[in-house]
């Protein structure tokens, strides 16, 4: 009868996952971004557009963020009086 044999995956430490994310992420990012306002410019928009389009995204997000934060309650609400 042949022996068991057993077979363990190892799979790569939650840090070195992590850190391959963040490099697609910013790979991508970094290979599209500089040359998006060419583009757009090439598209016919003008500058005071091509910057409206770009500063979009982050002040959406703060003011969701700002948004969908929940009032201070009890306690809370309390210390900040």
């Amino acid at each position: 009868m042949a022996e068991k044999v057993e077979v363990r995956a190892t799979s790569l430490p939650r840090a070195w996952r992590l850190g391959f994310l963040y490099a697609a992420v910013f790979l991508v990012g970094g290979c599209y971004l500089p040359y998006l306002p060419v583009w757009l410019h090439w598209r016919e928009l003008t500058a005071d557009q091509i910057a409206v389009l770009l500063a979009t995204p982050p002040f959406a997000r703060i003011v969701l963020r700002r948004l969908s934060a929940s009032p201070p309650t009890g306690q809370e609400a309390a210390g900040r009086s």
